[in-house]
């Protein structure tokens, strides 16, 4: 339930959205709401699951106010993201961390633990960004375009370069 939220409505992110907008009360009454629900869902299902029922009536409330919250904000500011370009990246992050998983497996038991998890995270960078670049993801395209801003001097240091 965790995951789709995430995945799906964005953890929550709309939150921070909507307070900005003025919208505060709406964010407060929709979590209080969802606040009461998680109770009395609670109290049925840890009678017959015990704590896995906290569990289960505590995330799925969470997954109902994110909900709530995805539908106000795209009432309220517009669409926050493509679920077509979030399945792309999930893809070709998923493929990363395979490739990563799979290239450290192939080495000697022997290796030392940091430069096994050094190794992943090189193998799951490049990847990543190769992937980024071919599929032409337009979101990694504008953090390369920054990236690219952050290296040029005159974007550092103005006055550098700047007469007078």
């Amino acid at each position: 339930i965790l995951s789709m939220t995430v995945v799906v409505l964005g953890g929550g992110m709309q939150i921070t959205s909507l307070v900005v907008i003025g919208k505060e009360r709406a964010v407060f009454k929709n979590r209080l709401a969802w606040g009461i629900f998680n109770l009395v869902l609670n109290y049925f299902l840890i009678l017959h699951y015990g704590g896995l029922g906290a569990m289960i009536g505590t995330q799925s409330s969470n997954a109902g106010a994110c909900l709530v919250e995805s539908m106000l904000a795209r009432k309220w500011i517009g669409p926050s993201f493509s679920m077509l370009r979030t399945a792309r990246i999930l893809a070709i992050v998923i493929a990363a961390v395979f490739m990563a998983y799979g290239g450290i497996a192939l080495l000697p038991e022997s290796t030392p633990s940091m430069l096994k998890a050094m190794i992943a995270g090189l193998i799951m960078a490049i990847v990543t960004a190769s992937g980024y670049i071919v599929f032409k993801v337009p979101e990694a395209k504008k953090v390369f375009d920054r990236l690219r801003a952050l290296a040029r001097p005159e974007v550092l240091h103005p006055a550098v370069n700047s007469e007078g």
